[in-house]
C-alpha cells in the first residue's frame, strides 16, 4: 500500500505542475507546451505504474479496486495541502511525506 501511495503523490503532483496558475505559484516561472506535454505523460504513466503494488499483492480485481479507493483521498490530500497552506510550506510537507514513504518503502523490500 505504501509503494502505491508514494507513486500517487507523486503522479498527482506531477499532474498539479502541469497547471499554470500552480507553476507560477510554486516556482515562479510557467514551463513550455512541450515540457507541460512530457510532464502530463510521465505523470499519468507514474499513476499507471502506481496501480501495479497493489495488483500484484492482492489480484487484479481486487488491487484495481483498492487502487481506485487509494487515488481518491490522496488527490484530495494533495489538492487541500496546496490551497491551504503557502506554496514553501506545501512543498516542505510534501517533501517530508515523499521522504517518509520512501524509507517505509525500503524497510518493507528488506523485510
Amino acid at each position: 500500500m505504501i509503494p502505491a501511495l508514494f507513486y500517487a503523490i507523486l503522479s498527482f503532483m506531477g499532474l498539479l505542475l502541469t497547471m499554470g496558475q500552480h507553476q507560477r505559484k510554486l516556482i515562479n516561472k510557467k514551463f513550455s507546451t512541450a515540457q507541460n506535454y512530457s510532464l502530463q505523460f510521465g505523470a499519468i504513466a507514474l499513476l499507471v505504474v502506481s496501480s501495479w503494488p497493489l495488483t500484484s499483492q492482492y489480484g487484479t480485481s481486487i488491487g484495481l479496486i483498492m487502487w481506485v479507493m487509494l487515488l481518491t483521498p490522496t488527490a484530495f490530500a494533495v489538492m487541500m495541502l496546496l490551497s491551504f497552506s503557502g506554496a514553501k510550506k506545501f512543498l516542505y510537507t510534501l517533501g517530508f511525506f515523499c521522504f517518509f514513504s520512501l524509507g517505509a518503502l525500503i524497510v518493507q523490500l528488506i523485510l
